[in-house]
Order: structure tokens, then sequence, then C-alpha cells
């Protein structure tokens, strides 16, 4: 096994597809940490491949059918790394670990004796150079696991399936909210909110984004059929409950960006049920 319990053996895997704009400044931070990364590319046609080679990382090529799914992702590369490593720690491409990390979760690690499944990391947000709290802070995320566990969650809001878990309050990662642009956030959260929609209108099985148990999930849930009263109560929640009123320009820009993505939701699940009734969009 791989297991020592001296020195925890750690895998970083980053999944890319296209992020030349963050790629390089997230691998020199997460390479001042870690030293066993491997980035999965899902197609990259710009130059995100190359940086990583001059990085000196290791690049597997892994290119889905159909839409993107984090979770199967996630579990594809784990179940590579069963008895090579004993934690897989994932980091998005537009994040940055910060300087300690790996002693902190080293340390973690051996004071629960290995026994934890999966440890939830926060992430803090950035937008155009300034931290923000409003999208939620602590934002917690299943990140660093054991090769064992299994992802569930599709496309959006994918989870461990463990109660086996931690809450690791001395680290956070700093994840910038919309490094590649306006344009590149609206074509990745269209994506998103058509995967949503169909959940909405039970297309597909019910998504962990309404059923999970946590707070979030929770008001989900409540609001997931107020129709077109969620985007201003998404707006509400992130710039008012949330305080982004004291985040200045960047706390209004996201609310407003969260406030288009509710729209989103509700505009293609409208043009899902007409196609389904046989109605003219």
């Amino acid at each position: 096994m791989a297991t020592n319990d001296n020195n925890p053996i750690i895998k970083i895997c980053i999944f890319t597809k296209n992020e030349e704009a963050d790629i390089y400044g997230c691998l020199k931070a997460v390479k001042e940490e870690f030293e066993n990364i491997t980035v999965v590319d899902s197609g990259s046609s710009d130059s995100t491949i190359k940086i990583v080679e001059e990085m000196g990382c290791q690049v597997i090529h892994h290119h889905q059918k159909g839409p993107f799914d984090f979770a199967k992702q996630r579990n594809w590369f784990l179940s590579s790394q069963i008895g090579k490593v004993d934690y897989v720690l994932f980091v998005d491409a537009d994040e940055f670990v910060q300087e300690g990390c790996y002693q902190i979760l080293h340390d973690v690690i051996l004071s629960d004796h290995h026994s934890i499944d999966c440890y939830e990391i926060p992430l803090l947000f950035r937008l155009h150079g300034k931290e923000i709290k409003s999208l939620g802070y602590p934002n917690w995320h299943d990140r660093l696991v054991k090769p064992t566990v299994i992802f569930d969650g599709g496309v959006v809001g994918d989870y461990a399936k463990t109660n086996s878990r931690r809450r690791v309050k001395d680290v956070f990662f700093l994840h910038d909210f919309n490094s590649k642009g306006f344009d590149r956030f609206v074509e990745k959260h269209m994506r998103y909110a058509n995967y949503v929609a169909r959940q909405l209108c039970n297309d597909d099985e019910p998504s962990a984004i309404f059923e999970r148990k946590s707070f979030n999930g929770r008001i989900k849930s409540f609001v997931k059929n107020m129709g077109m009263i969620k985007p201003f109560l998404r707006f509400l929640y992130h710039y008012f409950l949330r305080l982004g009123v004291f985040e200045g320009k960047a706390g209004f820009l996201l609310a407003m960006h969260m406030m288009m993505y509710e729209y989103f939701i509700e505009v293609q699940r409208i043009e899902i049920l007409r196609k389904r009734n046989g109605l003219k969009l």
C-alpha cells in the first residue's frame, strides 16, 4: 500500500482545457508546495499543454464524450491512483494554493492517522484583483480525498460520497472568479444552466445541488421552483445577505454575474418545457 505514517503521499491533480490564462500561475504556486503533480487535459487547443510541459509537469490526455462532467473525471483519475498514493488533492487551473499548504495538510492527515476519506478546503474568491467573500466564505469544497472515494453530482455541484470527512480551517485556495473574461463566464455558465434546467424539468435524476444537506443546498432546494423571481433573489442574497454591498464594484459585479446565471437557468427551463409541449420558442 502507498500509506507511509511519517510521510503521506499526496498527488496533485489539475484539470485543464484551454487554461493558458491561468495555468502558469496555478502551477507556480503548486510547485512551491508539492512535487507530485499531474495535469489532466480535456482537449486544449491553446498553449496550455506547452506551458505545462515547459514547467516540467506530467500531462495526461483524457477527453470525455459529451458535456464535461467533473464527477466522472475525478472518478476516472482517482481509480488510476489506488494503491499508488494516499490522497489526491484537486486544484482548479484558476486557483492558487497558499504558502504552507503542504505542511498543513500533511500534519492534519497524520493527526487523523489516515482515517479520514475526504477533507473539505474553503475557496476564497477573487474578482478583478479584489478578494471577495460575498460568493460565500468559507465556501467548502471536497478537494483532498483518498483514491478509493467516489464522486457524485454530475456537471455541477460534484461531491465526495462519504461521511468520513473533515474541514481544514487553516488553509484555503484563492480562486479567480472571472480570470478568462465575461465571454468565457457566459459560455461556461450557459452549459451549467442547461444542465440544471434539465434536472429541474425532470429530464435527469435529481442532482446533489438540490439534495445536499448543507445550508446552501437547503436554500437551493427551497427556491428552485420560484421561477423568474430566483434571479432577483440571487442578487439580493449575494449583495445584501452576503454583504457584497461592502465590497465595492467587485461585490456588485459578482452579484450581477450570479443573477444572470439564475436567469440563464430559468430561460432554458422555459424553452425546454415549451419544446416538450410542442410550442414555438
